[in-house]
């Protein structure tokens, strides 16, 4: 199995893995700051239950787009075009929390 090639690069894979780890496991809530829970709701809220799962296997599991859409019982075009809208949605919502919090991301949105 092939992992994934991360088109804009190691770290914005590394935050957005750390993100969807979060958004994704919502027994990790209490330990985070108001800020961050405030980010990782709005997370929530704003993906699509299956942009959700797109971008999760692809990061953090780290599947290629190939064997997620099997996986997903759709096909990889639909993985990759799930995975752009979720992450033009991310990208927003971290943007957002940036300009109105003290979160800090080492690489801008």
């Amino acid at each position: 199995m092939s992992r994934p090639v991360y088109r804009r690069g190691g770290p914005y894979a590394a935050r957005t893995r750390q993100l969807l780890r979060l958004a994704v496991h919502p027994e990790l809530d209490s330990s985070q700051d108001r800020y961050t829970l405030a980010l990782i709701q709005s997370i929530r809220e704003k993906l699509t239950e299956r942009e959700l799962q797109c971008l999760t296997g692809y990061y953090v599991q780290r599947l290629p787009l190939a064997e997620l859409g099997p996986r997903l019982g759709i096909n990889p075009s639909t993985v990759s075009r799930n995975i752009h809208r979720g992450q033009n949605k991310l990208d927003e919502l971290v943007r957002l929390a940036i300009q109105i919090s003290p979160i800090r991301f080492d690489q801008p949105a």
